[in-house]
């Protein structure tokens, strides 16, 4: 029962998050084409971990488990995208913007020999409500995929939170929006890796946020605007039926 429920959340996120990516990129909005990008690096992440849930047998689960990580590299690298073009800045230098492409490219291919090696992960079968399932073992390739993840991750955060602090009143609300989905995220994500559950729910929340990316920014931008129609120092709050 968990296996049919959980797979089929996951397929209807697969198809939201096509659907979204495909609205964003035909957005005239210069944020479209990093939010579909955003939406589409979600995809892969998603579809290993429905992949590992359908797992009955081992080798399935590892293949879930390859596309998975692999996705979770381009999710970030796409998230970091996103937020820079969101946040309106830029690489502070040339050595940084490199830094983080080399540190992707080092552990896509580090995943890639573990096969050879063995030293990133395996898959072992744990009894779940009387079905077998596949939970993560993780090696020292593993801890170097989650260092790069989350140091890029953390670094997205920083710069919301730094937006959010920085900006006027106003404005900072569009920022901390995304900065409170993210860091609800990011802790579900941390609960996950460290409960060593088979199941991954945290990419629920990724593609909770995610799939309405396009909507969540213009709903933001419609308070941000009333706010200023009715003056200064003023909180708004979009519903669904009109800005209050």
């Amino acid at each position: 029962m968990i296996r049919i429920l959980f797979s089929i959340i996951f397929v209807a996120l697969i198809l939201a998050l096509g659907s979204c990516a495909q609205i964003a990129f035909r957005s005239h909005k210069a944020i479209g084409r990093s939010v579909a990008l955003l939406l589409i690096g979600l995809i892969p992440p998603v579809i290993g971990n429905l992949i590992i849930i359908c797992s009955t047998y081992k080798l399935g689960a590892v293949i879930g488990s390859y596309i998975y990580f692999l996705g979770m590299d381009l999710a970030v690298f796409a998230l970091l995208r996103f937020t820079f073009d969101y946040c309106a800045i830029s690489w502070p230098n040339r050595f940084l913007r490199w830094l983080v492409g080399f540190l992707l490219i080092v552990d896509v291919v580090q995943l890639l020999l573990n096969p050879v090696f063995h030293h990133a992960f395996d898959n072992e079968a744990i009894l779940v409500g009387g079905a077998t399932y596949y939970r993560l073992l993780p090696f020292l390739g593993q801890s170097f995929h989650r260092i790069v993840d989350y140091g890029i991750f953390a670094a997205a955060l920083v710069i919301f939170f730094l937006k959010t602090l920085r900006s006027p009143r106003i404005n900072a609300e569009r920022y901390s929006v995304i900065l409170a989905a993210m860091v609800f995220t990011g802790l579900w994500q941390t609960f996950y890796i460290f409960s060593r559950t088979p199941i991954d729910r945290s990419m629920i929340g990724f593609g909770r946020d995610a799939a309405d990316a396009g909507a969540l920014f213009e709903h933001a931008d419609q308070a941000l605007y009333e706010s200023k129609r009715k003056g200064r120092c003023r909180f708004t709050f979009y519903a669904a039926a009109e800005a209050i």
